[in-house]
């Protein structure tokens, strides 16, 4: 029985080793193809809502674009318990992070906050982020 338990552990680490090192890799891809798309268009923001990605890809997707970029970002993703949003940028970009955030979510009846270089928050699951920002963005 301990072998049998022993097994199991084992194969579970490999299991979530395996699913850490594949969220790492769908991460780094994202955020090529989001520079990539923002560097065709002559942009340094990008503003994207994605698929059901956790809080930890986001944060790596985000510092991957930003610092290819030398920009900024505000990238959300759908979760169980709401939308997690995430506003981050470059030293040299002048968007002040912390502020767009507690706009976008006093707009849509949720929470965040944080520094001028980086903030992270949840929304309700229905709030539109990409509308938000570019209004809060084009306002400051």
């Amino acid at each position: 029985m301990a072998g049998a338990v022993a097994k199991l552990r084992a194969d579970l680490a490999a299991v979530r080793d395996t699913n850490k090192r594949l969220g790492a890799d769908l991460a780094g891809r994202v955020a090529a193809e989001l520079a990539q798309d923002a560097e065709s268009r002559g942009e340094t923001l990008v503003v994207a809502e994605l698929p059901a990605l956790g809080v930890e890809q986001l944060r790596s997707i985000a510092g991957a674009v930003v610092t290819r970029l030398r920009g900024a970002v505000v990238l959300a993703s759908a979760g169980e318990d709401g939308k997690h949003v995430l506003v981050s940028r470059h030293a040299e970009h002048a968007l002040d992070c912390g502020k767009t955030l507690k706009a976008i979510a006093a707009a849509a009846g949720g929470r965040g906050g944080g520094r001028p270089e980086h903030a992270e928050g949840k929304l309700p699951t229905a709030a539109d982020v990409v509308g938000l920002a570019l209004a809060e963005i084009r306002r400051s």
